[in-house]
């Protein structure tokens, strides 16, 4: 017979298995999937800071109606079956404070953001019902096309073309009067030399989704530096990229 003291000892209570999935939005867009190598996420207790789990974000965008168009229903669902997401299973025994971190898109570091979100887990229970834990990434994706990665030489007096794409963190794509109307953003281009202001101006739609196109011509010989910069006024959102040229 087991002594009277063990006997009152308390039963740890058992681990249950906890489902957590992640998504990761595009602010004022759909979410960070696959095409744009998904975004990472960490999940650590909160109180010890030790690692959960982690992964990377798989799957659709998502649907454009559900998710930015419709209107909004108390309790309603914006994610469907293959939507980009992370999903793993905690088993903890005990209500668990986490922190789920998340940053993004993969693919396109020079426009990483970062979002993270503090919240209870419950034992055997998944959190935030079936779309799971949603976190908004806020900003847009500025890739250059013109000056090119290689072959950034070029000649005084002659003009210097510059060409980029503009798109959300999901890749949702910048289109005159689209769902994300082209119109509605400021793109724009600063050349700068030893600090000093060479040029500015704005960069026009070039007719194919997401493409922004202009250029500038360098006055001499020099070492310059091509800034472009994507603004969008109703919701903040802002990107930046920059190509560095030699003028000979």
């Amino acid at each position: 017979m087991l002594p009277a003291t063990l006997l009152a000892l308390p039963l740890a209570a058992p681990a249950e298995p906890t489902p957590v999935t992640v998504r990761v939005l595009s602010d004022d867009a759909k979410f960070i999937g696959t095409t744009l190598g998904g975004a990472r996420i960490v999940i650590r207790d909160a109180e010890s800071d030790a690692v959960l789990a982690e992964g990377v974000t798989a799957g659709i965008t998502g649907d454009t109606e559900r998710i930015v168009t419709a209107p909004r229903v108390r309790h309603g669902s914006i994610a469907s079956e293959g939507d980009g997401g992370f999903s793993t299973v905690l088993d903890i025994d005990r209500p668990t404070r986490v922190r789920i971190e998340a940053s993004g898109p993969l693919d396109h570091p020079q426009a990483m953001a970062e979002a993270a979100q503090t919240l209870w887990l419950i034992p055997g229970r998944a959190p935030h019902g079936a779309d799971g834990v949603i976190l908004t990434l806020a900003g847009l994706i500025v890739d250059f096309g013109s000056p090119s990665s290689f072959g950034r030489d070029f000649a005084a007096g002659t003009e210097v073309p510059i060409a980029v794409e503009v798109a959300h963190l999901c890749g949702c794509p910048l289109t005159p009067d689209g769902t994300w109307d082209s119109n509605q953003y400021e793109i724009g281009y600063r050349v700068t030399r030893d600090g000093a202001d060479i040029a500015t101006g704005d960069l026009a739609y070039a007719g194919a989704a997401s493409h922004f196109a202009g250029g500038f011509t360098p006055p001499e010989s020099g070492v310059y530096t091509v800034a472009v910069t994507a603004y969008h006024p109703l919701t903040g959102n802002t990107g930046v990229g920059s190509r560095t040229i030699t003028v000979r």
